[in-house]
């Protein structure tokens, strides 16, 4: 790339975040015919700092190569969920729900003016997974907030799926701020909500390529 020697470590330091993903592939024990069915899981936890919206956008699209050779050739059913700690007008957003990011985007500006790059053209940030949102899906819009403190409250946390293969039929409903300011005061977590993070739940039918479907409850 171009870098010094210091530069180089910068880039390294900059990218090693302790972020976690895992990526689990669950088989059908009641099998109906000859090829058991099955089900990519996917969890996720992003890197929070406000000031690396590239990083996100890099670990997003990390995490959807490997996603993509998990699945490449298999047809499988996906459910990519977890904490993007980011907003639905970030670039994390648009990339994984329309599979590319816009040149204009005001991150991607931002990222092209970073003295250490960490992302590749926009050009070739981009996948072909299809994936959408549960949540919008279900109720025409993101919650107004999956995370509820003292200083921030917003939607951070999703549940993404490949609508080819995925139908979703029903959402938990997310609490209201006024219920709650009153469970919990100023914001969470609390003893009804121990976490500072609204729990995500959805009912889903996993469509097979021709073997017609099965429902699950997933959160």
């Amino acid at each position: 790339m171009g870098l010094t020697d210091a530069d180089q470590r910068r880039y390294l330091n900059k990218l090693g975040r302790e972020n976690i993903a895992q990526i689990v592939v669950f088989e059908s024990l009641q099998q109906r015919t000859a090829v058991r069915e099955k089900l990519c899981v996917v969890n996720t936890h992003l890197h929070s700092n406000v000031l690396n919206a590239d990083v996100k956008l890099w670990q997003a699209l990390k995490l959807v190569e490997e996603v993509k050779a998990c699945v490449a050739s298999r047809d499988l059913p996906i459910l990519l969920c977890g904490d993007f700690n980011s907003e639905p007008t970030s670039a994390v957003y648009e990339f994984m729900t329309n599979g590319s990011v816009l040149e204009d985007h005001p991150e991607i500006e931002q990222a092209l003016h970073n003295r250490i790059p960490v992302l590749p053209r926009v050009q070739l940030i981009g996948h072909d997974l299809q994936l959408s949102s549960a949540m919008f899906d279900a109720l025409g819009k993101e919650p107004d907030f999956t995370n509820f403190t003292g200083t921030f409250r917003g939607v951070l946390d999703y549940i993404f799926y490949n609508s080819s293969r995925v139908r979703i039929l029903a959402t938990c409903s997310i609490p209201s701020e006024i219920e709650m300011v009153d469970a919990c005061g100023p914001g969470l977590p609390c003893a009804t909500f121990p976490s500072d993070h609204i729990m995500l739940c959805c009912d889903v039918a996993i469509i097979p390529s021709s073997l017609g479907s099965r429902q699950y409850n997933f959160m």
